[in-house]
């Protein structure tokens, strides 16, 4: 009966034990997931900002301004289509307080960014930058995601789709899991990604993204990949 009894214990602790881990790997997996309401309400960033111009291309083409101008175009277009958009910022400077070193501005940016994102209660956030890179050879747009939520790998992949899908956009790159160190990717509560719409780096490509066509086939991909995600992805 001792033994009896102990077998009984020994196959009661082990139940207890596979159940906690049932529940731990349950409780790992839903904090991946983002309860996904459909607001239809996005946030996008125009990347950098001046006095914060981000990289500088071949010829001088500054970061920001490229960012602004293809983030406007997504905004607009979004707008009419019904969504309810949110600028992280409407011009060519950066949201950070004026009277700080630049250093100190650019950490504040971060911060005044991630509580717009935040405090958005918005399906997703969608990041506008360029790329730069020591060798000009490289070229072609990417999408980068968090890993915060599954559905920022969905909304990077439908993405990279219809960027890929550009006739001027020949490099066929796929979208990546960002860098840990990435801190708006890092720290934002809702599906984030990061489009970089190109390499400052490599002389054509410039001259590519600084006319208003490409610019405005850029913002188009972007807008039809949110669209196929809200149509095809999220069901999570």
């Amino acid at each position: 009966m001792i033994f009896i009894a102990g077998r009984k214990r020994l196959i009661l602790v082990i139940f207890s034990c596979l159940l906690a881990l049932s529940l731990f790997l349950h409780h790992e997996e839903s904090e991946n997931v983002f309860s996904f309401k459909q607001t239809k309400r996005i946030v996008i960033d125009a990347g950098h900002g001046l006095p914060d111009g981000g990289a500088v291309g071949m010829n001088g083409t500054i970061e920001s301004t490229l960012n602004i101008k293809i983030a406007k175009l997504v905004e607009k277009s979004l707008t009419k289509k019904g969504y309810s958009v949110i600028m992280t910022r409407t011009d060519e400077s950066a949201v950070s307080d004026e009277g700080k070193t630049l250093a100190q501005r650019k950490r504040n940016d971060m911060y005044k960014r991630l509580e717009t994102i935040n405090s958005s209660d918005a399906d997703m956030f969608v990041s506008i930058h360029m790329n730069k890179f020591t060798d000009s050879r490289y070229f072609g747009a990417q999408v980068i995601y968090s890993d915060n939520f599954v559905q920022s790998e969905q909304l990077a992949a439908f993405i990279q789709s219809r960027l890929c899908a550009l006739k001027e956009n020949q490099s066929k790159r796929t979208h990546s899991k960002a860098p840990s160190g990435i801190f708006l990717l890092k720290n934002a509560k809702i599906p984030a990604v990061i489009v970089e719409c190109g390499f400052l780096s490599n002389y054509d490509e410039e001259k590519l993204l600084n006319t208003p066509e490409y610019q405005k086939s850029i913002s188009v991909a972007i807008i039809k990949g949110i669209e196929d995600f809200y149509k095809k992805g999220a069901q999570l």
